[in-house]
């Protein structure tokens, strides 16, 4: 194209170069007159090797990508290398690996250090295309097999068979994380399919399954901590590695995959016009749908089997491929491996920054901290388009009660009253002449207290949801969960000489910190949409998971009390304990039952509550205060305990509780009789051994939460 025809704008015979900068682009970025209206574009004959109109050096995105890629892989590798415990130059590096002599030094980086740079490739690789091949299947992208739950049920099938099945003949652990992973996979996708696939949908199927699985993992490694030690810290993600066996058995598997992903390249590239156009191009549409699932599966089952649930580089990756312009799958998946190896092996160097000589860092926390402006950036760009607002909608349609009100309540008081009674009176310890002990030191306050917990979470999940008009709204999935364990956790290492009665305010101010920083990265456009909210807390509980599990590495605490905080377990609690709970409770509960009148008015939207007068600003703030107040209040005595403020409040609203003030009552009864009953169950099912009362929650609440996405289907 002529210089002539760039300036009067005329398109010339052929197409210009992906890479080169049309006119109206630069027209666009022109300055303004100081009268008005745009300077006029003006085109200077190019350079050699420079883009027309820009000066630019013509080079294209996606060689600018992979170049790019390749340099800070390189930099990271040299730095993996170098850097640990006993540091080495960079002399000494390249002499180990080019030219050993048998000394120390080369046994270090050949067996350790040169290991560990090839699992975070392998690791990196197979997770980066497992999420691109997710993403183009679903279309959806939210796609990744953390996400989907691929880690999560690989995670738990690994940690099934070292207990179980520790010497299982012919049966390697890749693929046992293979069989996990695609069920799990499985389940998340029928879930999500069965009402409406959408990316949202998909998205929250997955974090519920995930909760669900993770909290069975937790349990099984509290019921067995001693067999499991190790698996804590592989758990987090981990690319530690001693020496090559396990880099020579999944590293030739991911190749492998890799290559069948790249054999689907134009099937996928096709797949995208949608799945009419498709088949009447000649494609197996369901076919490439099923290869494509379980090559990602077991791209990252592989992963996982390797080096533990690495989170959020499957979600990462492939959208940094995407930023540059690539849409063809073969330059997408191998650019997907590339960053994904990419983020694996520089977050694993950040992690070494932050260990020590005695403890390392798992590389997943690192990836979860650094997923989190991530997510919070794909949520703040998607949601207007891709992910679906109606996806939290509350859809549910109010039945007449077939109980009055008064009846209803009255039952729910009976039946937490005789899980109350067998609570006291069932148990692995036999009443005799040690009754008073057992029932008033031992089963008596943790009784009591998972009442009263379970009471406090069941009323911040009503005023959670009612206020941010989300029917999925419940402290663990917004983030006020994990900053109450952030907070309680904190001061109890941090400050240990603390008198214990702090230990709520301190859960109190991390929840709400959290929680503010989540509701403020959710705000755009005047708002905060509940599906926004809904993704950006799952990426804060990510990543506030993350923080924990780096508190209690560093800190050395007892893995049984770490993972009591991370399920939430009322196990040998104490009247102190009741005491510290209770004054929160009689003041909070009855302070969320006054602002019944209010909440009920935010359904309305928040133009007509304006229109009545309300300062709307003042009162949602005041409500979540005390939302967030409550779940801390629990966290700090009990840890975090999922789903109790989601399930609560819907079976209220099912029994007959309408308004709030009618709702907040019945859903803080329904609340204490599923804590109490979860306590009774664990305390007894596997006696003399403990299931915490999370895990239990979790395996009741996350049915619960599945059915909740049906119900509010289209």
């Amino acid at each position: 194209m002529g210089v002539a025809a760039v300036r009067q704008g005329r398109r010339g015979p052929q197409a210009a170069p992906r890479h080169v900068v049309l006119r109206g682009a630069a027209q666009r970025r022109a300055p303004r007159r100081p009268g008005g209206g745009r300077a006029r574009a003006v085109s200077v004959a190019p350079a050699p090797g420079r883009v027309a109109g820009t000066g630019r050096l013509a080079v294209p995105k996606p060689a600018l990508l992979f170049g790019l890629g390749l340099a800070l892989l390189a930099a990271a590798a040299v730095w993996n290398l170098v850097e640990g415990a006993s540091g080495l130059s960079v002399h000494a590096v390249l002499g180990a690996v080019f030219a050993p002599d048998g000394g120390g030094e080369d046994v270090l980086v050949r067996q350790v250090r040169l290991p560990r740079v090839a699992a975070a490739l392998v690791v990196g690789a197979g997770l980066g295309v497992s999420g691109a091949l997710f993403q183009s299947v679903t279309r959806n992208p939210l796609g990744s097999p953390d996400i989907l739950g691929v880690n999560a049920g690989a995670f738990l099938a690994a940690v099934l068979a070292a207990l179980y099945l520790p010497s299982l003949p012919g049966v390697p652990t890749i693929a046992i994380a293979l069989a996990g992973g695609l069920a799990t996979s499985a389940l998340v996708y029928t879930v999500a399919a069965s009402v409406r696939p959408t990316p949202l949908r998909l998205a929250l199927s997955g974090v519920a399954v995930t909760l669900m699985l993770a909290a069975a993992s937790g349990g099984l490694q509290l019921l067995h901590d001693v067999e499991t030690a190790g698996l804590f810290f592989w758990g987090q993600g981990t690319i530690v590695q001693d020496g090559w066996d396990d880099v020579r058995l999944t590293g030739p598997l991911t190749v492998a995959g890799v290559v069948l992903a790249l054999g689907l390249s134009r099937p996928l590239d096709v797949l995208a016009l949608g799945d009419t156009t498709a088949r009447s191009l000649g494609q197996r549409v369901g076919l490439i749908r099923v290869v494509s699932w379980v090559a990602a599966v077991a791209l990252g089952s592989i992963a996982v089997s390797l080096a533990g649930p690495i989170g959020f580089v499957g979600l990462m990756a492939p959208h940094i491929a995407r930023l540059s312009g690539l849409r063809r799958h073969v330059l997408l998946l191998p650019a997907s491996a590339l960053w994904g190896a990419v983020i694996v092996l520089a977050s694993d160097d950040i992690a070494r920054l932050f260990g020590s000589n005695v403890q390392e860092v798992p590389a997943g926390v690192v990836t979860a901290v650094l997923g989190l402006p991530f997510l919070v950036w794909l949520a703040r760009r998607s949601v207007g388009g891709q992910i679906d607002e109606s996806a939290t909608a509350d859809r549910t349609r109010s039945r007449r009660p077939a109980l009055r009100y008064g009846a209803t309540v009255t039952l729910a008081a009976a039946a937490l009253a005789a899980v109350v009674t067998a609570s006291l009176l069932i148990g692995d310890t036999p009443l005799s002449e040690l009754s008073d002990f057992v029932l008033w030191h031992m089963r008596a306050p943790r009784t009591l207290v998972a009442l009263a917990a379970g009471a406090a979470l069941a009323a911040s999940g009503v005023i959670l949801q009612g206020v941010l008009r989300n029917p999925l709204g419940e402290p663990a999935l917004v983030g006020v969960m994990p900053g109450a364990t952030i907070g309680a956790l904190g001061v109890l290492l941090v400050f240990p000489a603390l008198p214990i009665a702090l230990l709520p305010v301190a859960a109190f101010t991390g929840g709400v910190l959290l929680f503010a920083v989540a509701y403020a990265c959710a705000w755009q456009s005047g708002g905060v949409a509940p599906a926004r909210l809904a993704l950006v807390g799952v990426g804060f509980s990510a990543a506030g998971t993350g923080i924990v599990s780096l508190i209690v590495i560093d800190s050395q605490l007892q893995l049984s009390q770490a993972l009591v905080w991370l399920t939430g377990s009322t196990y040998a609690r104490s009247w102190a304990d009741l005491l510290h709970l209770l004054p929160w409770i009689a003041v909070l509960v009855p302070l969320a039952w006054v602002g019944g009148r209010q909440l009920d008015l935010f359904p309305l939207g928040d133009a007509a509550m304006r229109g009545l007068g309300m300062r709307l600003e003042r009162v949602r703030l005041g409500l979540l205060a005390l939302a967030v107040a409550l779940a801390a209040t629990a966290v700090a005595v009990v840890g975090a305990m999922a789903f109790v403020g989601l399930v609560a409040p819907h079976i209220a609203r099912l029994l007959g509780g309408g308004r709030t003030r009618r709702l907040l009552p019945l859903a803080a009864l329904i609340g204490a009789l599923v804590v109490v009953a979860a306590d009774l169950v664990g305390r007894t099912a596997l006696s003399p051994k403990e299931i915490p009362s999370g895990v239990i929650t979790a395996l009741v609440g996350t049915p619960f939460f599945i059915w909740l996405l049906w119900r509010t289907r289209r």
